[in-house]
Formats: structure tokens, C-alpha cells, sequence
């Protein structure tokens, strides 16, 4: 993984007292990430009181009300001790002629007013509205352990290298799966071979072959144990690789820069719609940007190819992401003798398996690098929501960049990479 070696890089520059030691690199990278911020972990868990308990409160759903999604708002909602207690609400204030089958599909469990860590040794939860810090800090150090283990996997060189075990990812078929478990174990096997041999003795001239001397084993016999088991590396995780890359090395770009940095070279050619000084506008802002149910789709894949989307999202009428369109499924489809569908119709994609997966959505201000890498391993597009008043006031985001996007829904794919590639490389030239 090319971003924990680059992780390491920087922690080695940062830290040359450790002496290139992964583990001493790791505790303080752990150190680091601890001192920054709260670190909520994939264990750690949101609960509905202060005594670690199960029971939850309720909320109402409330249909009616455009500005508020549930009764009393979702800063500060109307809660119930009981689901009964919620429903006879609703009955009263505006649904009476709603009958209890619907009544109930109003009806939520609302516990969001507690978290804990979920780490061994402790099951102490922190309040959300009147947080004690001191327990925040010493479930810190508790759990120091355990984040420095998760980073020591990211930056090791002997996990990164490590050919004995099998990477995660994608497999073409179980065919291609097995075959690479095939190869791990065959592997692991010849090297077994080879230090059994290189180890093995005699006695005496006539005596039983051995592999110890004097009485203790030779060395790497322990590594070699499990020489016939093949297993998974350890999933990375990808946020914390993003926070460890964003606490040491500030200047890679967030994906929000990169989308503004695009949009300001598409301004620039000519042959592209957008006009030099108008921002970039949503997906949902217009509706020729997006697609949707609905839609003709003829119009769709013209623009996707005119304008270098691959890969296009599918909305419902709410605004709701339901799928995706793929240039490339696309274009399988209708090489096998296909017939696309007129409109954009759910139904019908589905049934021609046309419909292509979720896009996924990330932060804004997550780094380049992290969704250059699901775009070039996974799917060719991510969405980020971006807000010009919250997310342009975040650190080390360009000024000049200010007011490039219109607040709302925003895509980026590969195209607009290497478009900002294209800029940034041309601004450097007219600096020089």
C-alpha cells in the first residue's frame, strides 16, 4: 500500500529518534492522533443514556412539516419513554385519520445522547451534551494500545511486503481467488522447504538428523509455523490512513480543492459550458446536471461522453440517490444486441441490470489521494456535499478557491483529476 509507505516516510522524518522502528514510529503516530481530536474507532458506539443500558427513547416522524423532518426538530427533538406513548401523540396532533399500521411507521428509536469507546476494562459512557473530559483522556491512553497496533499494520514494510499473506481487494471469479490462495500457500510451503534443509543436521555419522542445536531451534522456526494456513491482511482502514496522511503532510490537496481546481480549467477551454467567473453548480441545482427517474435517456449518455462523465448517479424525485449509469455497462449492454430503455425508468434498468451500483459519498475535505485511490481500484466516481460556509473556513483551504463551488451535491471522476493535474501544472509554467 503506497500510502503506508508514505506514512512512514514522513513519520521517519518527523521522528528520527526512533530509529526507523516501525513500533516506536507506531506509538508515537497513536500519540499523535490521540492528542489531535477525538478518534471514534469502528467499536465505538452511540447509546441512548448514561448507564450503558439499551433502552431508548422515541421520536416522531412528522410528514407535514417541510422544515423540520421530526415534531420539535432534530437539534432538539420531542422525546417519548415508550413507542405507545409516541403513537397516541401523533393521533392527536394531525394524523387521526392515520390508521396504526401507519401511525407506527412514524414512530423511531432516538439514543444518540451517549457514546463510549466499547475498549476492554471499561464500560463508561460519555455524556454528548456534558462531556468529562478526564474520561475522554483516559480512554485515550486505554486504547493507545490498540490504535498503535492498526497503525503498525498501515506503515510496517514487513505487512506491506509481506507475499505470505493474501491481500484484500477485488477477484476477477473464485477461480482467480483460488489460484492466488494456491500461490500464498505454495510459497509459504518452498520456504519451509528451504530452512528445513538449510537446518537440518546430523548427530554423529550415524545418528538421527536434527534440526537443533543444542537444544534450542534455529532460528525463524516460529514465523514458519502456520507453513500450510493462508489468511487475509489485516482491512486497512482507509479513514484512519486519510487522518494519519492530513496530521503529517498538510500540502495534498482535499477533494473539494481538486473539483475547484477542475472546474477552473473547464472554464478556460473553450469547447466546455461553463463560463469563466460562474461556480460550479450542483448536481440537483438544474436539470440538465444529474440524472434523473424520469429522464430521456439518449440525452444522458450525449452529455456523458461530450462532457467525460463515465460514470452518472441516478436520482429519484426526492433527490435520493437509487444507482448509478455506467458508460461501460452501458456499452456492454448494447454489444450484446441490448436495446436501451427511452427514460430513465428503475424498473427497467434493473431488469436489463443496467442500474450500476451506489456512488459513494465522501467528506470534502477528505485528501486526494485517499479517493484517488477508490477511483482508480473501485468505482470511477465518489459524491461529496459540500456547504461554502462550513466547509471553506477549514484549514488550509485555498482563498482562491472560495465561492468556486455552488453549495449542494458535487461528483468527481477521474476526468477532473487529471484536469486539475492540467491546471496546476499550467500555473506552474506561468510562474516560472
Amino acid at each position: 500500500m503506497k500510502n503506508g509507505m508514505k506514512i512512514y516516510g514522513l513519520a521517519k522524518m518527523r521522528w528520527p529518534e526512533c530509529l526507523d522502528n516501525p513500533s516506536k514510529l507506531a506509538d508515537r503516530l497513536a500519540d499523535l492522533v490521540l492528542q489531535s481530536g477525538i478518534y471514534i474507532d469502528k467499536d465505538s458506539r452511540l447509546l441512548g443514556n448514561g448507564d450503558g443500558s439499551k433502552d431508548v427513547q422515541y421520536a416522531l416522524i412528522n410528514v407535514y412539516d417541510k422544515v423540520d423532518p421530526v415534531f420539535g426538530g432534530v437539534d432538539n427533538p420531542r422525546l417519548f419513554e415508550s413507542k405507545e406513548a409516541a403513537k397516541i401523540h401523533a393521533s392527536t396532533n394531525g394524523y387521526q385519520a392515520w390508521d396504526d399500521v401507519a401511525i407506527d411507521e412514524l414512530v423511531i428509536p432516538w439514543k444518540p445522547t451517549h457514546f463510549d469507546f466499547a475498549h476492554k476494562g471499561s464500560d463508561t459512557t460519555i455524556s454528548l451534551s456534558e462531556p468529562d473530559i478526564e474520561i475522554v483522556e483516559l480512554s485515550n491512553k486505554q486504547r493507545k494500545s490498540k490504535l498503535s497496533d492498526k497503525i503498525r499494520d498501515i506503515i510496517d514494510p514487513a505487512n506491506i511486503d509481506d507475499q505470505n499473506i493474501l491481500r484484500r481487494g477485488m477477484y476477477n471469479s473464485l477461480e482467480d481467488l483460488t489460484q492466488k490462495i494456491s500461490e500464498v500457500r505454495n510459497k509459504k510451503v518452498w520456504e519451509k522447504h528451504r530452512w528445513i534443509k538449510e537446518n537440518k543436521g546430523r548427530k554423529t555419522a550415524d545418528g538421527p538428523i536434527t534440526l537443533k542445536r543444542k537444544g534450542k531451534n534455529p532460528v525463524g522456526r516460529k514465523k514458519l509455523a502456520k507453513t500450510g494456513e493462508v489468511s487475509f491482511k489485516t482491512e486497512i482502514s482507509l479513514e484512519l490512513v486519510d487522518i494519519l496522511l492530513d496530521l503529517l503532510d498538510k500540502e495534498t490537496p482535499s477533494v473539494s480543492e481538486v473539483l475547484c481546481g477542475s472546474h477552473i480549467w473547464r472554464t478556460l477551454q473553450p469547447e466546455m459550458q461553463e463560463e469563466p467567473g460562474e461556480p460550479r453548480r450542483s448536481l440537483l441545482s438544474r436539470d440538465d446536471i444529474g440524472c434523473r427517474v424520469g429522464d430521456e435517456l439518449a440525452p444522458i449518455i450525449t452529455d456523458m461522453v461530450r462532457f467525460q462523465f463515465s460514470i452518472q448517479p441516478v436520482f429519484d424525485k426526492d433527490g435520493e440517490q437509487i444507482g448509478s449509469l455506467e458508460l461501460k455497462r452501458m456499452m456492454g449492454f448494447m454489444e450484446k444486441g441490448g436495446t436501451l430503455p427511452i427514460n430513465v425508468s428503475l424498473d427497467q434498468l434493473r431488469e436489463l441490470e443496467l442500474l450500476g451500483p451506489h456512488i459513494p459519498l465522501w467528506d470534502p475535505n477528505t485528501r486526494s489521494e485517499i479517493i484517488s485511490d477508490v477511483l482508480s481500484r473501485h468505482i470511477d466516481a465518489v459524491l461529496f456535499s459540500w456547504n461554502e460556509s462550513r466547509d471553506s473556513l477549514s484549514e488550509n483551504f485555498p482563498e482562491e478557491f472560495c465561492g468556486i463551488l455552488e453549495d449542494g451535491l458535487h461528483i468527481i471522476t477521474s476526468h477532473d483529476y487529471m484536469a486539475y493535474r492540467i491546471w496546476k501544472n499550467s500555473n506552474k509554467s506561468d510562474s516560472a
